[in-house]
């Protein structure tokens, strides 16, 4: 059980320390973007495709997450950083912060929970529907396609399903792997097949562009970070924005009128009177932001000719692909790896004072094969009486695993008889508790 409680205390001050570093990391990227991705006033009307500009550079946050173990931190200078979060962090710190962390995660899969059982009660829309209501899917689906090469998009929408509600809430979107809509029964029933058109557009919009993806991705770093306000602002303005770059291709894509599109924003408006959860789902309109419907409406009446606008967006999203291929290959070529069994062999007398680091002698007289010690009695003897080492026993421990410079555990040890070298007790028991410790060191940690 102690040894269950030391490895709890190792997690907590190690994931503290990684999970303060990304946040530096994010932090900085943040204040960079953020001003770049600065709101323009009422009298001035921002370019037309700068909202699509603003998530990519808003994204550029994510990769911050995965510098924990970057080598930039043990930099000459930067190194300095390190040192002091490995003094002022304490078991008690990590424990109370990932708590906080964990407690904001179940609540958030308790809300996912809801909206799952919401929608097990709703009618559904999906390949079994009327041909009516089927061929207006597919040809929301093909007008969000239309430019498409591959077939990959066009197969993943055709599993999107469309749940019937009686709520007078805005239609939203939502899931990864398993797409859904959700629209009114007040807008899927009575409004003509144009306004049907357009809100299913903007939501199938949103799941072709992976903004359902996003917002996740938003939302775990919400959790991570919790304690940092820049991360909630950053998350707020993306789903800003995402709302706007689905008003521009919907325009673009359905061909209707900058008015017609925004006479369809105010009649949703009108219709939503529920009280459904719909925090971190793209929701069509809110209610509650009269400001960003302004804006959106605003943004679509210049947002310009469609081919320009959807020509403008393929090549932002082609460099956004390219920069983050980029980035991935050098957040891994900067970082250590997930976990390195140390090769270094250190030999300890009875009182535990360590009297060899890894010397040539040590490792001519000592060889680890698969996790056991094979000792070669006569130059083994020498190195003993040449270092004067007095006793019964000796300790020699091996396959200790490093995490990054400073951090790390578990490995071997044996303890060695000087009467007789083959006579080694093995401190780390082959057992499922020693197991279990050294698998969430090397992959979970």
């Amino acid at each position: 059980m102690q040894a269950y409680l030391a490895l709890l205390d190792f997690a907590a001050v190690y994931g503290m320390i990684k999970c303060l570093k990304t946040m530096l990391v994010g932090t900085l990227v943040l204040c960079v973007t953020l001003p770049l991705c600065r709101r323009e006033s009422d009298r001035k009307a921002e370019k037309a495709g700068k909202a699509s500009l603003n998530l990519y550079l808003m994204l550029l946050v994510v990769p911050a997450a995965f510098m924990g173990m970057s080598r930039l931190f043990f930099l000459h200078g930067i190194v300095v950083i390190t040192a002091l979060l490995s003094v002022l962090v304490k078991p008690i710190h990590g424990k109370l912060y990932f708590a906080v962390c964990i407690v904001l995660l179940i609540r958030s899969w308790w809300r996912n929970f809801q909206m799952r059982r919401y929608l097990r009660g709703l009618p559904v829309i999906d390949r079994r529907a009327s041909l009516e209501e089927r061929r207006v899917l597919a040809d929301g689906i093909a007008s969000v396609t239309a430019g498409d090469r591959l077939w990959l998009w066009r197969w993943y929408l055709s599993h999107v399903r469309i749940y019937i509600t009686e709520d007078s809430i805005s239609p939203f979107s939502g899931g990864i792997f398993r797409p859904y809509v959700v629209m009114p029964e007040s807008v899927w029933r009575d409004w003509d097949q144009e306004r049907r058109g357009l809100v299913l557009c903007h939501e199938l919009i949103h799941l072709r562009s992976g903004h359902v993806f996003w917002l996740t991705v938003f939302w775990l770093l919400k959790i991570y970070w919790w304690i940092n306000p820049l991360i909630h602002l950053c998350a707020a303005r993306f789903q800003e924005d995402m709302e706007l770059v689905c008003d521009e291709r919907c325009v673009a894509y359905s061909k209707v009128s900058a008015a017609g599109y925004g006479r369809t924003m105010l009649a949703v408006l009108d219709i939503v009177r529920g009280d459904v959860e719909l925090r971190g789902l793209p929701a069509f309109v809110r209610s509650d932001d009269f400001g960003n419907l302004k804006r959106r409406m605003k943004n679509v009446a210049q947002s310009g000719r469609a081919e320009d606008l959807l020509q403008r967006h393929r090549r932002q999203s082609l460099c956004f692909a390219a920069a983050a291929v980029l980035t991935a290959a050098a957040i891994v070529l900067t970082s250590y790896p997930l976990y390195t069994k140390m090769k270094e062999l250190v030999l300890y007398d009875e009182e535990l004072r360590m009297v060899d680091y890894d010397s040539e002698a040590l490792r001519a007289a000592v060889q680890v094969q698969k996790g056991r010690l094979v000792i070669d009695e006569e130059l083994f003897g020498q190195l003993i009486a040449n270092e004067g080492i007095e006793g019964e026993y000796v300790y020699l421990s091996f396959d200790t695993i490093m995490k990054v410079p400073g951090c790390g555990g578990g490995g071997n040890a044996g303890m060695i008889s000087l009467e007789d070298y083959e006579d080694i007790w093995y401190l780390a028991a082959d057992c499922r508790e020693n197991r279990i410790m050294e698998f969430c060191l090397k992959y979970l940690l």
